[in-house]
């Protein structure tokens, strides 16, 4: 019994040491660790950094790719600000927390025990909770591709009118009918089929009868291929085959899934055979319909067999009115304050036959002008027929353009960049960088020098023909610029007229008749673009007033000879091409000021390396491997994109630094394979980053770095951010 009453005081007193020794042993190593702990958070806050860094990095990557962050991944970021934000303060704040205690006797201060035992403690704390913080970045996926919003919106002015909402009306209860399967709109060249139809597919959404719809432009000479790519972009399909009837047999098999979706085909001129591309429906598909717009009522109904077809007519006089005192403002009438104002309105909206696109132009030339423009556009329309008046009120706009910017320069400066335009494929979604690329190599802004203030002229100059009726907003965010296909028909008749000679040439037919009646001698800008094959080219293009070709025929191949006599040329767009080698007459455009061989197939581009005017390079998405060294010649370059060149394996040291002169770069989802200070990689010396640093003229840079091999930090000092 006397030896189980020592054993249990025993363990009495054991427990008793440990529940007090042991948390004062603790709360002692507080005290005497305040300056490990505060060194163990520093550490582990700065690697958080680096974690968010890194992080940050990867999501704007995705951002730009247009993906949505996933919620727990922005949720971490919060969070992860938060506690930096809070150690942040506690580090620059916590000598100051420290209170100071004066020792008995002496002239001296130590720190209070409590108040070093207090932050001590809290520095532990946080440190866990950072590295806690720190070990839960440990994301697979951070984005995703989200469903996108349907973005059918009219172009240009949309009025509504009395005499088109029974048209409306009808349209969109043909679309409700299950038993209806194609519908046609058709109308004479300006009526505003695209626009008014565009309305209808809007309001059809919002009334749910559809839970998606795409927009393709069909044209003249219809692109098959691009028809399938872009009805299967907007289904989220990606091609397996390349063959045209394998990518239509997938199509088909993709639209089956589909139970309300809507096809708009815009602008047929004759008969498309849809089963073909891939465009069709099961019978039990009830809610997928095919909307089709065409000048002419015959292609829709004896040719495209639609049974249902709807004319949009001209405007009332009332209505064309209305029309063009909204773009003209009642205020610009009334402060004219004069009855021969509203007269010469009237007869100008009569001589327009009610044909919106004719106001539209017209007006826009006409707005806050004198009476004397008035006067002269009356002359002119009244001059036309019917037939001619689209024609007429499109080219007086474009005459007027001459007066309307800051003299003569500012006006011919507007008109080019309008022909520039027109020079595009139909509908095409014009790129205000592709057109600020464009207009440097051209030379077009005179006292202009650097990027950004050619991008802000450029940018005043595209209100301006936007103003006029001219250009539309494109379908991408206020990046681009569209034209009316009527508005471009009149376009590229106007730039091939001299003293323009400037050529948009549409089909095979076209460049076989240019060259064998020697029209092209004078031309001093040409537009293929993928309308021709490579057996109608000649083996010297024998063009020497030329200062801009545009090709972009896929695996086209250029004759050995074919630059020999086209030593003017200034801009060159060879997209697409197989220009491995480059032709041996490369040597011959010394001129050239802007070259464009995006997705080409490359191999050695030594020769680019003596175009020693070079402004512009851009070889994005090309098969390019390796940089030339001669690239590094190129003093005079402001752009170099090699923007989504996944083949991009070397970039010789010291080419990038030697281009002084660089505004731009781009490497985007390219070249990853950066050095801090150009390690050796293998057998290869590569770029280091430290040459960026050294391009002073920079403003805008896309990298891709691979930051689990390079320290944040480093990247940090190297590039001075």
């Amino acid at each position: 019994m006397e030896a189980y009453l020592i054993g249990t005081a025993a363990n009495i007193t054991s427990k008793i040491l440990e529940y007090s020794v042991e948390p004062l042993r603790r709360q002692l190593g507080y005290l005497f660790s305040y300056g490990p702990n505060v060194n163990n958070l520093r550490s582990k806050i700065q690697d958080l950094e680096d974690t968010k860094a890194s992080l940050q990095h990867t999501i704007d990557q995705a951002t730009r790719r247009g993906e949505e962050i996933k919620e727990p991944v922005t949720k971490w970021l919060a969070d992860a600000n938060n506690i930096s934000e809070t150690v942040g303060k506690f580090l620059n704040d916590g000598e100051g927390q420290l209170v100071k205690t004066k020792c008995s006797g002496a002239n001296y201060f130590f720190p209070n025990p409590l108040s070093r035992h207090r932050l001590s403690r809290k520095a532990k704390k946080m440190a866990q909770s950072v590295f806690e913080i720190e070990v839960a970045c440990n994301f697979n996926d951070i984005s995703y591709i989200p469903i996108r919003q349907n973005i059918i919106e009219p172009r240009g002015v949309y009025m509504e009118f009395d005499t088109r909402s029974s048209i409306k009306n009808g349209i969109l209860e043909a679309l409700g009918n299950g038993k209806i399967r194609s519908i046609g709109v058709y109308g004479v060249a300006g009526i505003g089929k695209t626009t008014f139809v565009k309305a209808v597919a809007k309001e059809a959404l919002h009334a749910k009868l559809f839970s998606d719809a795409v927009e393709v432009t069909v044209s003249q000479s219809p692109n098959l291929e691009k028809i399938q790519k872009e009805i299967a972009e907007r289904l989220g399909l990606v091609f397996q085959k390349d063959g045209f009837k394998e990518r239509a047999l997938e199509l088909t098999c993709r639209l089956k899934k589909e139970e309300k979706f809507l096809i708009i085909l815009d602008d047929l001129w004759k008969k498309l055979d849809l089963l073909d591309i891939g465009i069709g429906f099961e019978d039990h598909q009830k809610g997928c319909k095919i909307l089709l717009t065409s000048r002419s009522r015959d292609v829709l109904r004896d040719e495209m067999d639609v049974k249902n077809n709807f004319e949009v007519a001209l405007l009332s006089e009332s209505e064309a009115w209305t029309c063009f005192r909204n773009i003209i403002g009642d205020d610009s009438l009334s402060n004219h304050n004069s009855d021969e104002f509203n007269r010469l309105a009237t007869q100008i909206v009569k001589e327009c036959a009610c044909l919106p696109l004719a106001i539209v132009t017209v007006a826009g030339a006409l707005k806050n002008k004198g009476l004397h423009f008035w006067k002269d556009a009356l002359r002119q329309l009244e001059s036309s027929d019917i037939n001619e008046k689209v024609y007429s009120s499109v080219k007086l706009s474009y005459d007027f353009l001459k007066n309307e910017e800051n003299g003569k320069k500012g006006g011919e400066q507007l008109q080019k960049i309008f022909l520039f335009c027109s020079l595009h494929e139909e509908d095409a979604n014009i790129s205000i960088q592709e057109l600020l690329n464009l207009v440097t190599g051209w030379g077009l802004f005179q006292n202009v020098y650097t990027l950004e203030a050619a991008r802000d002229r450029l940018q005043t100059l595209l209100d301006k023909l936007k103003a006029h009726g001219l250009l539309s907003n494109g379908s991408t965010d206020g990046d681009s610029v569209k034209m009316h296909d009527v508005i471009r028909d009149v376009g590229i008749s106007i730039a091939s007229a001299d003293p323009n000679n400037m050529y948009n040439i549409r089909s095979n037919d076209e460049l076989k008749m240019y060259l064998d009646n020697d029209k092209l001698k004078d031309a001093v800008a040409i537009s293929l673009g993928a309308n021709y094959e490579d057996q109608f080219l000649p083996p010297k293009l024998k063009c020497s007033k030329l200062r801009l070709l545009w090709m972009w025929r896929e695996n086209s191949l250029l004759p050995d000879h074919f630059f020999e006599e086209t030593k003017e040329l200034r801009i060159l767009n060879l997209s697409y091409l197989f220009l491995k080698p480059l032709p041996p007459s490369f040597c011959f455009l010394q001129n050239l000021q802007e070259l464009h061989m995006c997705f080409a197939k490359l191999g050695d581009i030594d020769s680019i390396g003596e175009l020693k005017k070079l402004k512009i390079l851009d070889l994005g998405g090309s098969t390019l491997v390796r940089l030339a060294e001669k690239i590094g010649q190129l003093s005079c370059l402001q752009v170099l994109n090699l923007r989504r060149c996944k083949k991009l394996k070397v970039i010789p040291p010291n080419v990038v630094s030697r281009l002084v002169n660089l505004e731009e770069l781009n490497m985007d989802r390219s070249f990853k394979n950066w050095k801090v200070e150009g390690v050796v990689n293998g057998n290869e010396n590569n770029a280091s980053l430290r040459e960026i640093k050294n391009l002073n003229k920079l403003t805008a840079l896309f990298l891709h770095i691979q930051v689990l091999e390079i320290n944040p930090r480093s990247i940090h000092y190297v590039l001075g951010v």
